[in-house]
């Protein structure tokens, strides 16, 4: 055994390994230490050093051996799901157990270093045969998961430092912000009128309040009069398996939880939601920003009115429906794709996309920004600004046309005639 100058013992085993033993403070008056062992004498002189920074700066260091998998399994259970709504922390749950755990999951959460997080950043983008490659968009998803699951390790004091945070991020593909010109919002919405009441006050909805699928879709009768209350979406919050613990192969035998018998939901406490039927909630905007109120006004006010004294009621008060139940968000997408085909209008055009199509009229008839933004429910104005359309020629048009009238003095003659 040797020693070298502030590690105390420091000595190469018989299996070759360079080995350091750090004095921690006693528990329950037992005397601990923690050893630290490579195969590389220098990185196990590193390693110990940055225990002893540890060590000074706060009083003990942590030394139950937890995996990846252990401390993001916790993280999601105990912090992220009592905190966000349930489709986000399904998202979590998939990014972290069909992505990280793989992986990293059975690496040491301490000894994670910045090559880890790489490792799963890569593999997310990297196509293998049974897996297409992912868009960095989705991997910067990932890595913002990696950031926060590991920050609250450090304020926990199970590791020292977040390894994430000095990796960057991968670069999001640019988002595609589409939408429909004026020619053809006017196109589309000609379509809309030889549909039947109840089709044409669905799809019209949205193009004219640019309100989201679910804002839509969850739409209610005594939320509507003067003005159109928007303070309730339709979302599926998808049933869990109660016949075994999360991740585990389910007993029940049934793939998803929808059809265990002892399926449940996992709600957070404090996340205002009613059940309609099934999987299907009414659940608040994400943010207070997104509770408006819109005026109703013709064209919509005529149609929406028509349609509410026409149509039959429903159990759940609902404007729209279909086959007499609550609209599935997901089907809601797949007839939108339907009507698209039917318009003539050779666009590849998501519903929620429309959104996109009512800013722009909007700007085009020349309503102000912060009307614009309390109309669409937007926090911020450069939110409003990414959802114009880029070289919306319309538009630029008009623009360059309101200048040029700036100049338009009366006895003068055009530069380019006089010359």
């Amino acid at each position: 055994m040797g020693t070298r100058k502030g590690l105390g013992a420091f000595y190469q085993d018989s299996r070759g390994y360079w080995t350091a033993a750090l004095e921690l403070p006693r528990r329950n008056g037992k005397r601990r230490r923690m050893i630290i062992r490579d195969r590389s004498k220098d990185r196990a002189i590193e390693k110990m050093q940055k225990a002893q920074m540890e060590l000074r700066e706060r009083g003990d260091i942590n030394t139950e051996k937890m995996t990846v998998k252990t401390w993001f399994t916790y993280w999601l259970d105990n912090i992220v799901v009592p905190r966000r709504t349930p489709n986000t922390s399904r998202q979590y749950e998939r990014i972290i157990f069909e992505y990280i755990v793989p992986v990293i999951g059975s690496k040491q959460l301490r000894q994670l270093t910045p090559v880890h997080i790489r490792d799963v950043l890569d593999s997310m983008m990297t196509a293998t045969p049974d897996r297409r490659a992912l868009s960095s968009s989705y991997a910067a998803n990932a890595h913002t998961v990696l950031c926060s699951g590991l920050e609250a390790a450090v304020r926990e004091e199970r590791i020292m430092r977040n390894v994430a945070r000095l990796v960057d991020a991968p670069i999001a593909e640019p988002t595609n912000l589409d939408a429909f010109t004026l020619q053809e919002s006017i196109a589309l919405y000609r379509h809309l009128l030889d549909l039947p009441m109840e089709e044409r006050a669905l799809w019209l909805a949205p193009l004219l309040t640019g309100g989201r699928r679910g804002e839509m879709i969850g739409l209610e009768r005594d939320r509507i009069g003067d003005e159109i209350d928007l303070s309730w979406q339709l979302q599926r919050i998808n049933w869990r398996h109660g016949c075994a613990p999360d991740r585990e192969p389910p007993r029940c035998g049934h793939a998803y939880g929808t059809h265990c018998p002892e399926r449940y939901v996992r709600i957070p406490k404090g996340f205002e939601h009613r059940q309609l039927i099934g999987a299907l909630y009414l659940t608040r905007p994400k943010s207070k920003k997104g509770w408006r109120q819109i005026p109703l006004v013709d064209p919509l006010a005529s149609v929406l009115r028509h349609h509410i004294a026409t149509s039959d009621d429903n159990p759940w008060g609902l404007v729209f429906t279909r086959d007499g139940r609550p609209i599935d968000p997901g089907q809601q997408s797949k007839d939108w794709r339907k009507l698209l085909a039917g318009t003539g209008i050779d666009r590849d055009v998501r519903l929620h996309d429309v959104r996109h199509t009512t800013v722009d009229l909007l700007t085009i008839a020349g309503v102000p920004d912060d009307v614009i933004m309390a109309i669409v429910g937007h926090s911020k104005r450069a939110t409003m600004w990414d959802y114009r359309r880029r070289n919306d020629i319309t538009r630029l048009r008009l623009g360059m046309t309101s200048m040029g009238e700036l100049f338009n003095l009366p006895g003068d003659v055009p530069p380019a005639i006089a010359s």
